[in-house]
């Protein structure tokens, strides 16, 4: 780039605002946090890429580059603060009572359970049982942990195992409540 980069940079800056007015539901503040964020990464990561010899001006260059970014970067704070409320609203959901009765239930379940996994005919079979007990075991365990120790060559391996286990469980409560 033969321009002084902080003058181009400089240059660029009223586009950017107005990328940032095209987006409804941000605060003034949040804008202006937003378009430092933009500056900034386009200083660091866009400006290095830039290669005049294509034939792109920089600032088209930087146009689609501070879109994607505050795309990326609005899809991403959004998706956190929907899962957060969810997570809130759930908690709301169930009250104290829900928890008290829940309990004792729960915990006649999992001794009905644990005595269906310990069965020699149950409908566990007995690479299940481990991986079963692994997880009771540690339960901050991952599922390529899990794999790497049964010897199988990718996670996703664990994944369907589980997902089966949970449908074994979810049948074996569902006779269990009959």
């Amino acid at each position: 780039m033969d321009k002084d980069p902080n003058k181009v940079l400089t240059d660029i800056e009223p586009m950017i605002r107005s990328i940032l007015q095209n987006y409804s539901g941000i605060s003034k503040e949040d804008r202006e946090d937003l378009k430092q964020e933009v500056m900034f990464y386009l200083w660091n990561h866009v400006m290095p890429q830039y290669d005049a010899t294509k034939g792109a001006k920089f600032s088209s260059f930087a146009y689609r580059c501070a879109v994607n970014f505050i795309n990326r970067k609005l899809y991403s704070s959004n998706r956190k603060r929907l899962t957060f409320t969810r997570a809130i609203e759930t908690l709301r959901d169930t009250e104290k009572e829900y928890y008290e009765e829940e309990c004792t239930l729960t915990s006649e379940k999992l001794d009905m359970l644990q005595d269906l996994i310990e069965d020699e005919g149950g409908p566990f079979k007995d690479r299940e049982k481990i991986v079963m007990l692994m997880m009771i075991d540690r339960p901050s365990i991952t599922q390529k942990e899990i794999a790497d120790t049964m010897g199988y060559r990718h996670p996703s391996a664990i994944s369907m195992m589980m997902s089966r286990i949970r449908k074994k469980i979810r049948r074996a409560l569902r006779d269990l409540d009959m």
